[in-house]
């Protein structure tokens, strides 16, 4: 785990990106740590098959973020998903690849 000192101001780490199963479909959960100028958090999900995307807006507290969306049976393994961070200057940070993230946070 990354130290908030490490994360900087544009920094962000993923704790978690689990999937559950329900009746329905899937849901994805997502949490981490947020570097201190991070004020909100998009999740971007954009589905491979027709080019379509939605978005989830994590909710953001204290240096950290959760956000959870459905996810259909035939989309748990093809979407492809970005964060984009907004900052306290209003300026942006994004299509930072959530599987990429998962495996190594970003840091400022």
């Amino acid at each position: 785990m990354s130290s908030t000192r490490q994360l900087g101001a544009e920094g962000v780490e993923l704790y978690t990106w689990s999937q559950l199963r329900t009746d329905e479909g899937y849901v994805r959960l997502m949490a981490g740590h947020l570097g201190s100028q991070v004020v909100r958090v998009d999740v971007t999900i954009r589905a491979e098959k027709d080019d379509s995307s939605r978005t989830a807006h994590a909710f953001v507290r204290d240096g950290y973020f959760a956000a959870w969306y459905p996810e259909g049976v035939d989309e748990a393994n093809t979407n492809s998903t970005t964060l984009t961070l907004h900052l306290a200057d209003g300026s942006t940070v994004s299509n930072i690849s959530a599987s990429r993230l998962h495996e190594q946070p970003k840091l400022d």
